[in-house]
């Protein structure tokens, strides 16, 4: 779920960010992936942020309008998606502690799996997602029954008045 997360929403050669970004140029920024949650379901989240003065409605559509046609992906995006997981796993195990440390990887092999020696074995999981396996999963999770839709726009405040009289 991680590596579809990361195909659509997950940093400069996403879907979304070629689509919303570069080719509509209707945001300046998207961001996505996979909430891992503990009783092992997941949650995918995407997320625009709209250029100042665009409107929210045709952001929403054209998030949507992505995310309706996510199904269909190619070899090169599972591969960008794969080398990315990778990176940060192998990335994350050079510390410690915190978020993705060895202590928070073996903590979670023991947890999830009850495998502390889970961790060796994360970066052949994702080297066995095949192409036709994310095109699956793509078309399983990604429907509107199994979506909900958050749209935040800021109150735009008034800059604050200044007095003209000036006290000594």
């Amino acid at each position: 779920v991680g590596l579809l997360g990361d195909v659509i929403g997950g940093g400069q050669s996403a879907r979304l960010q070629e689509a919303l970004v570069r080719r509509q140029q209707i945001a300046t920024n998207i961001f996505g992936g996979n909430f891992g949650l503990v009783d092992g379901a997941d949650m995918l989240f995407f997320a625009a942020i709209g250029k100042p003065g665009a409107s929210a409605d045709s952001l929403e559509k054209a998030l949507l309008g992505e995310l309706a046609g996510a199904s269909s992906f190619t070899q090169a995006e599972l591969e960008r998606a794969r080398a990315s997981e990778r990176f940060n796993f192998v990335d994350g195990l050079q510390t410690t502690g915190g978020f993705s440390g060895r202590a928070d990887r073996l903590a979670e092999g023991w947890t999830y799996y009850h495998d502390a020696n889970h961790v060796n074995k994360v970066l052949k999981e994702f080297d066995h997602v095949t192409l036709a396996d994310l095109n699956k999963l793509a078309r399983e999770c990604i429907v509107p029954a199994n979506r909900v839709t958050l749209v935040f726009v800021p109150v735009v405040r008034k800059a604050p008045t200044t007095s003209s009289t000036r006290v000594p």
